[in-house]
């Protein structure tokens, strides 16, 4: 399907208003079988625009067993406003699809369940080139993206941002799940750089992890991640990893992300950056700077699953400051069974209200700090760090011109 200019007049493919009502693939139906795929593979799609489709799956694009690549142009495929009455508001690629955009805009696409813009089936592949995953819904999971077991996902540059899901649901911006634990050497999900700003979930405002590894790092073009002003209404504003996985961010930024109480008010607001429980996360060279807690973790939350362990290993000059919790923990919140441990990096300018930590909260957890520098922090108790229970060690480094309100431990109380 190609976009064509007549004597400098563009001709842009519109498919508009389709319905599948009982059916797949809205505005279009691509499916192939697999001995098929040696001869024919591929569906072109060269700029255009498809709105306003529905079906109950991949109400804008429905692709089993076959390659769709959304190639640049101008302006890139547009497509807005389809409806899935099951998964897939704007595109679905089944099982062992392939999914490659180039540029474009997949926006304002709503799904019943799961992947309001884009879902992804298992073993399914998505590569996105410069293109942007904006203001879709979903009522189940994955507001912009749901990723089921897929191959891979890669986003190089690109943008995911104002997504949303439904009441009690995970992953905002991305939702990435799978039924087996991913290989520790493998990472299915990569970011290229790019941006992952404003998307909302109870858990996970911008990306939600179950059993899959992601890896953030810098893109060919120089651009770093970047993960900010994402929302959880319960737990894990910018990020959640949930049970065993992996989320690595090389010289990446969390910002100004949040977790609130509002759809948990006895249990929520807690890891406004970046909430981990029983998985594993590592940063380096990274900034976590103004997030923001309701409760506790402000900047960083840490807590084992069914006696898995969370691990978070903070290195290579990391700067975590100007975060803020009400209760405690305004840069760290060291929770039960978590093993912390920040090396050669600052911890700075981090605030709780009301209860332990400004910079650093042990709760039944262990931190360890070896070089590098906690200064400046406030807390009620425990300005530099608060030990409620749990072990603190530290090696080395400078820990200086913190502050308790109370008077009491302003380096470190416990």
């Amino acid at each position: 399907i190609f976009e064509r200019t007549d004597n400098g007049v563009r001709h842009v493919p519109q498919i508009t208003g389709n319905h599948a009502d009982s059916g797949n693939g809205g505005g279009i139906y691509y499916e192939i079988t697999e001995s098929a795929r040696k001869d024919i593979h591929s569906i072109f799609l060269n700029g255009g625009n498809i709105s306003g489709n529905y079906a109950i799956y991949g109400a804008g694009v429905y692709s089993a067993g076959g390659d769709v690549n959304c190639s640049e142009n101008v302006n890139g495929v547009s497509m807005t406003g389809n409806t899935a009455s099951v998964d897939g508001g704007g595109i679905y690629i089944g099982t062992g699809g392939f999914l490659t955009m180039n540029s474009g805009t997949v926006s304002g696409n709503t799904a019943t369940v799961n992947g309001g813009g884009v879902y992804i089936a298992s073993d399914g592949s998505l590569t996105m080139n410069g293109s942007t995953i904006t203001s879709n819904t979903s009522g189940g999971n994955g507001g912009g993206i749901y990723l089921d077991t897929p191959r891979s996902f890669i986003m190089n540059a690109g943008e995911v941002s104002r997504n949303s899901v439904g009441i009690d649901k995970k992953g905002g911006g991305i939702c990435c799940v799978a039924s087996t634990q991913e290989s520790e050497s493998t990472n299915s999900v990569v970011l290229n750089g790019g941006l992952i700003i404003g998307n909302e979930a109870k858990y996970g405002g911008g990306i939600y992890l179950s059993k899959r590894n992601v890896l953030c790092q810098t893109g060919s073009d120089g651009s770093t991640v970047t993960i900010s002003n994402n929302i959880a209404t319960a737990w894990g504003g910018g990020v959640f990893v949930d049970l065993r996985s992996c989320f690595t961010m090389h010289a990446g930024t969390l910002y100004k992300n949040s977790a609130t109480m509002a759809q948990d008010q006895s249990n929520g607001g807690k890891g406004g950056g970046c909430y981990v429980r029983g998985g594993h996360v590592l940063l380096k060279q990274c900034t976590v700077t103004e997030n923001y807690a309701d409760r506790v973790g402000a900047g960083l939350y840490a807590v084992d699953e069914n006696s898995v362990p969370a691990y978070m290993t903070v290195s290579d000059n990391c700067v975590i400051s100007k975060n803020r919790a009400v209760m405690s923990g305004g840069g760290f919140f060291v929770a039960r069974g978590s093993i912390v441990s920040m090396e050669k990096g600052t911890v700075s300018e981090n605030v709780c209200n009301t209860h332990y930590g400004g910079g650093v909260c042990i709760s039944s957890g262990t931190f360890s700090f070896t070089g590098g520098f906690i200064l400046n922090n406030t807390g009620n108790r425990g300005g530099g760090i608060g030990v409620i229970a749990g072990t603190c060690i530290v090696s080395d480094g400078v820990i200086s011109d913190n502050a308790a309100k109370v008077l009491q431990g302003s380096a470190i109380e416990g």
